[in-house]
C-alpha cells in the first residue's frame, strides 16, 4: 500500500468517527423538543348548578409539526359535563396536527353539583407525535383549580319545631336564584316522611303532592310554597323532610341544592298507652289468651267530649275469632273502634280524668312452617284516640294521639323419646329376648327427635339418665354434626346439639340422636316393665325473644309403646 493510500484510509477512518461522534451528541446531549404548553382559562368563581365554560389553551413551540394530537379533560367527583350523564369523568376529543408555532384552544361546558364553598381540581392532558419521530407518543399536563361559591339556587324551610299529633301545620319554602343569569327548568322536590298526611298546597303541584315545575327562574328573583299537613305518628324522635332542587340542561337534569327540616311530635294533652297482661312489654306463646288495655289520660285544662278509639290489630299469630270486646270489630281492617255508643264513659272526659278500654284475643295454636322462612312472629297493636274538642291555646281541628305495642312470640321446640326392639330402619341390631327376661341381658335403641317450629335456637341440649340395670353400649347415630355421649360417672346420657334453625326437623327431613342400651331384669320386676332411662330433658335458648326454652318426654320402660311390632303382653318374665 503506497503512502498515499495510507493517508487516504486514515481520513476516511476519521471521517466516520465524527460522523459517528456528532450523531452520538445529538443522541445523547441535544435537547429534547419543547413540549406542547397548556394553559387554562377558568371563572374566577362558578356556583353550584350554573353551566361555566373552561378553555384550554395550547400551543406548539417546535419548528415541527406536532401529530395526532388528543386532549383529554379529566373532572372531579362534583363536576360533570353539561349534558351528559355524571358519571363521565373524562371527555377526550380528538385535535389532529398543530402547525409549528401556532396557538389554539379547546372549550369544554361544565357544571358543579355539589362542594359547596369549596376548591376542586381539574386537569387536562395532550397527547401526540412529533414529525420527526412519529412511532414515539408524547404528553403534556396541567391542572387548574375551580373556586365554587354557593348554590346557584338556595333552598329553606320554616316550620315550627314540634307539633301535636293529627295538628294541621304549614311549612314553608323559599328558594332563591342566587346568580346574575336566569336559570331555566328549575324543578322541586319534597320527600316527606310516611307519617305525614298531605293537606294542600299555596301552588299546586305538577305531579303528585310533592313535585312542582317552576320553570324560568328570573336573575335574584325568589319564590315560595306553603304545604298544609299533619303527622300522625308516635311521640318519639323527629321526623325528617327532605327537599331537592334540580334543573335540567340539554336533556340531563342535575342537583342544585338539598335541604332538610326535622319536625318532632309533641306530647299531646290526650294521652294513650297500651298494655298485654299487665305489661308494656314481654312475650306471648302461641295459644296463649292475651288482655289488651288500652289507658287514655287527658291532661289539658279543658274538658275532651265525643272521644274514639280506634286499635288496629296486626299479626299472622292472631286469632280474630276468638276476640271478645264490647269495641266494633271491622274485620276487614281488622280494627276495633270504641266510641260513646259502645263506651258510654267516652262521651267526656274531665280535665285530668283517665279511663281504658279491653280487649281480649287468642293467638292462634302452634302451627308447622311449610318453608324456611316461617320464622320470628310478632303481633302489634296500634292504638289512636281522638277527641274534636281543641284545648284553650293549641291550634288544629282536633286533638288526638296515637302509640303501639309489638310483642314477640316465643318459639316451640319439641321433644319426642321412644324406644325400639326391632328397629331395623335404623341399621342398628338390638339382640336379647322380648318380652325380656330376668336376668337376660336385652339390647334396645332410643330416639330423641327434635321439632323446631317458628324461631332459630341456640345451645340446644337433650339429657337423660340411665336406670338400675340399663348399661349404654355405645352405638350411637345422628342426623346432625353431633351424637349423643354417654357419662359412666354420672349415668347421664348427653345430646349436645348447638343450634337449630326454625323449622328444621319439620322442614327437610328429621331432628333424631339414636342410642343403644342394655338391660337386664331383676327378679324383682317379674311381671312389670323395666325402666330403661329417666324423663328426658330439653334445654335451648330461643334466640328471636332471648328467652331460656325447657321441654321434655316422659321415661322410658320395656313396654315400648312405640314398638308396634308386638302384640299381647310385654311385661318381664322368668
Amino acid at each position: 500500500m503506497t503512502q498515499m493510500t495510507r493517508v487516504l484510509v486514515v481520513l476516511a477512518v476519521l471521517v466516520v468517527l465524527a460522523i459517528a461522534a456528532v450523531g452520538a451528541y445529538f443522541i445523547w446531549f441535544a435537547p429534547p423538543p419543547a413540549g406542547v404548553e397548556l394553559e387554562f382559562q377558568t371563572p374566577a368563581e362558578v356556583s353550584v348548578g350554573q353551566p361555566f365554560e373552561v378553555s384550554v389553551h395550547f400551543s406548539n413551540p417546535n419548528d415541527q409539526i406536532i401529530k395526532n394530537a388528543r386532549m383529554s379533560l379529566i373532572l372531579p367527583e362534583g363536576i360533570s359535563f353539561v349534558g351528559k350523564s355524571g358519571e363521565l369523568k373524562v371527555s377526550e376529543q380528538m385535535i389532529g396536527d398543530i402547525g409549528p408555532g401556532s396557538l389554539n384552544k379547546q372549550s369544554f361546558n361544565l357544571i358543579v353539583t355539589n362542594g359547596v364553598q369549596s376548591v376542586k381540581r381539574i386537569s387536562a392532558k395532550i397527547t401526540y407525535g412529533l414529525e420527526s419521530n412519529p412511532s414515539a407518543e408524547f404528553e403534556s399536563k396541567k391542572e387548574a383549580s375551580i373556586s365554587i361559591g354557593q348554590s346557584s339556587i338556595s333552598l329553606s324551610f320554616s316550620a315550627a319545631e314540634k307539633v301535636f299529633a293529627g295538628q294541621n301545620f304549614d311549612i314553608g319554602i323559599n328558594y332563591v336564584n342566587n346568580t346574575n343569569q336566569d336559570l331555566e327548568n328549575v324543578q322541586l322536590k319534597l320527600e316527606y316522611p310516611p307519617v305525614f298526611q298531605y293537606k294542600e298546597s299555596s301552588v299546586e303541584p305538577s305531579h303528585g303532592n310533592n313535585f312542582w315545575d317552576l320553570g324560568s327562574l328570573a336573575a335574584g328573583k325568589n319564590g315560595e310554597i306553603a304545604i298544609t299537613g299533619n303527622l300522625v305518628g308516635q311521640v318519639a324522635g323527629e321526623y325528617v323532610f327532605n327537599g331537592t332542587i334540580t334543573a335540567s340542561y340539554q336533556g340531563q337534569t342535575y342537583t342544585i341544592s338539598g335541604q332538610a327540616i326535622k319536625i318532632g311530635i309533641a306530647t299531646s294533652p290526650l294521652v294513650i298507652g297500651v298494655q298485654v297482661n299487665g305489661s308494656s312489654e314481654g312475650v306471648l306463646n302461641f295459644g296463649q289468651i292475651a288482655r289488651y288495655t288500652i289507658n287514655y289520660r287527658n291532661d289539658s285544662n279543658t274538658s275532651l267530649s265525643n272521644l274514639s278509639i280506634e286499635a288496629n290489630l296486626v299479626g299472622q299469630a292472631l286469632d280474630l275469632y276468638s276476640l271478645r270486646t264490647e269495641g266494633s270489630l271491622n274485620s276487614v281492617r281488622n280494627t276495633i273502634t270504641w266510641n260513646k255508643a259502645t263506651t258510654p264513659t267516652l262521651a267526656s272526659i274531665l280535665p285530668g280524668g283517665t279511663g281504658r278500654v279491653t280487649f281480649d284475643v287468642q293467638m292462634k295454636k302452634q302451627f308447622a312452617p311449610t318453608k324456611l322462612t316461617d320464622k320470628d312472629y310478632s303481633v302489634r297493636v296500634d292504638a289512636q284516640i281522638e277527641s274534636p274538642t281543641v284545648p284553650a291555646g293549641a291550634s288544629g281541628d282536633k286533638t288526638m294521639s296515637m302509640t303501639g305495642l309489638e310483642s314477640k312470640l316465643a318459639g316451640y321446640l319439641g321433644l319426642e323419646a321412644k324406644a325400639f326392639f326391632r328397629d331395623a330402619s335404623s341399621g342398628i341390631l338390638n339382640s336379647g329376648p322380648y318380652p325380656p327376661k330376668v336376668n337376660v341381658p336385652t339390647r334396645y335403641t332410643i330416639h330423641w327427635i327434635l321439632k323446631n317450629y317458628t324461631t332459630d335456637m341456640g345451645n340446644a341440649r337433650v339429657s337423660a339418665y340411665l336406670r338400675p340395670n340399663t348399661k349404654f353400649t355405645g352405638t350411637t347415630k345422628s342426623t346432625t354434626g353431633s351424637k349423643p355421649e354417654y357419662n359412666s360417672q354420672t349415668g347421664e346420657v348427653v345430646w349436645d346439639v348447638g343450634s337449630i334453625a326454625a323449622a328444621q326437623g319439620i322442614v327437610g327431613g328429621k331432628l333424631e340422636a339414636i342410642f343403644q342400651v342394655e338391660n337386664t331384669p331383676g327378679a324383682n320386676e317379674i311381671g312389670k316393665d323395666s325402666n330403661l332411662i329417666s324423663e328426658s330433658k330439653l334445654t335451648a335458648k330461643d334466640l328471636f325473644t332471648d328467652l331460656d326454652i325447657t321441654g321434655s318426654a316422659s321415661a322410658i320402660d320395656t313396654n315400648l309403646p312405640g314398638d308396634t311390632s308386638f302384640g299381647g303382653s310385654r311385661s318381664v318374665g322368668q
